[in-house]
């Protein structure tokens, strides 16, 4: 009653009803604000993601722990086989080594047995000679006389003809002794040769056949220790590959928890902004109202979104392959996990990039990871993300249709590019592909 008469009191009757259409505006507005609960969600969904990547992390630290003590055992292996192989050597050289001396040691004892032979014959020879002297003496003293050795000493002429007779017999008696003695002692030697040197080739033989055998086994041990050891050696240059990929991973995944962290922290940081700058309204409402009954003005407010943004009915921001879905994805070499909270699409660089539905632009920005960002803000409490941008063609607070260029897919050296793109909706992350039409 009170604004009737002052309206028909003033004829503000058309700025009335702005008024009034804006009070309603801004009450819309701040029932529209993500409420405190969904908040918490998110920001616990994001104090698990990091937990899942510290987890991660310290899996990856012991891996990489378990191939630095498997590297180090290769290497401890390898240079046993190298010992191995050098023991294996020094024996084989060793065998070569007796094997020379033994046949240096039966090379002397046949010069030795040819020279006892030798000594033999010439014995024989003069054991030959003087029987020979002896018997054509006692032939001849029979043949003369026909008497006993004894009577032909005593049958001397004379004294001295006796003893030159008994000088000769004792002379010859001595002599085939001391032949005889000779030809036994040189007899004895050559059978002691004999036998050495029989003894020596049985041996040496057995001793050979030994040696080779050992050779054969020595020499496939040691092929076996060498092909063990080019084994091990590419065993270990492929787990020094993994221990590097690992590293290189595990160093991936600290920055990315990093960068998590710093998400975190960032979206507390325009949490506690947002609720802020609510209050701040809240409080300025009443003023505000009545600045707008003393001036009949309204203060501009960020457009409010129109258009439908229904789950199965937006449109594809852009053609391609989705090469990464929606939710934790395991993979890499060592299956970590790590949450996607929207879906990657591939597409050339320059590609351009399409609002998925009617809306308004929340906010341009860059972000570590994703590059330059759009969010654009729809009906229902629904917000679409597009990142990895190369260019932004819309400006924040703008108005935008279906099928309106955002910008262009961003240029990446190292890897393929893709688009990055969100759908959440009241404060909750949404599987893309549930609100995109089936294409």
């Amino acid at each position: 009653m009170k604004i009737t008469k002052v309206i028909n009191s003033h004829g503000w009757r058309f700025p009335a009803v702005l008024l009034i259409f804006a009070l309603l505006a801004t009450v819309a507005v701040i029932a529209a604000d993500s409420p405190s609960e969904a908040n918490d969600k998110r920001i616990r969904r994001l104090r698990e993601e990091i937990a899942r990547l510290e987890s991660d992390i310290a899996s990856a630290k012991k891996s990489e722990t378990s191939l630095q003590q498997r590297v180090s055992d290769l290497d401890k292996k390898i240079a046993l086989k190298k010992k191995l192989s050098l023991e294996l050597d020094g024996i084989l050289q060793r065998n070569k080594r007796q094997l020379r001396q033994k046949e240096q040691r039966t090379n002397e004892l046949s010069q030795q047995l040819n020279y006892s032979t030798q000594r033999t014959e010439s014995v024989q020879k003069r054991l030959v000679q003087l029987r020979d002297i002896a018997r054509a003496q006692a032939i001849q003293r029979y043949k003369h006389n026909r008497r006993p050795l004894w009577m032909y000493i005593l049958a001397g002429e004379n004294l001295s003809d006796v003893l030159h007779r008994i000088h000769q017999y004792t002379f010859l008696q001595r002599a085939e002794r001391r032949v005889t003695a000779e030809l036994a002692a040189e007899t004895s030697v050559n059978l002691a040769a004999e036998e050495e040197l029989s003894g020596l080739h049985e041996k040496s033989s057995l001793a050979l056949a030994a040696s080779r055998n050992q050779f054969k086994l020595t020499q496939r041990e040691q092929m076996e220790a060498d092909a063990q050891q080019r084994l091990l050696a590419r065993e270990r240059d492929q787990k020094t590959s993994q221990l590097a990929e690992l590293h290189e991973n595990k160093t991936s995944m600290e920055r990315e928890l990093k960068e998590r962290q710093a998400a975190l922290s960032e979206i507390q940081r325009l949490i506690t902004k947002d609720i802020a700058e609510r209050e701040r309204r809240r409080q300025e409402i009443p003023e505000r109202e009545s600045r707008a009954r003393r001036q009949g003005e309204t203060q501009p407010e960020r457009p409010t979104p129109t258009g439908v943004a229904t789950r199965g009915e937006l449109s594809w921001p852009l053609r391609g392959d989705v090469v990464t879905r929606f939710g934790w994805q395991r993979g890499g070499a060592y299956g970590t996990t790590t949450e996607s909270p929207g879906i990657e699409i591939s597409a050339a660089p320059g590609t351009p990039i399409l609002a998925a539905a009617d809306g308004v632009v929340a906010e341009v920005t860059w972000l570590r990871g994703f590059g330059t960002t759009v969010i654009l803000e729809h009906v229902n409490g629904t917000y679409t993300v597009y990142a990895h941008l190369g260019n932004s063609s819309v400006a924040q607070g703008a108005r935008v249709t279906r099928g309106q260029t955002l910008g262009a897919v961003a240029e990446v050296n190292s890897e393929e590019s893709t688009l990055h793109f969100e759908v959440w909706n009241n404060g909750r992350k949404q599987d893309p592909m549930t609100w995109l039409e089936r294409r």
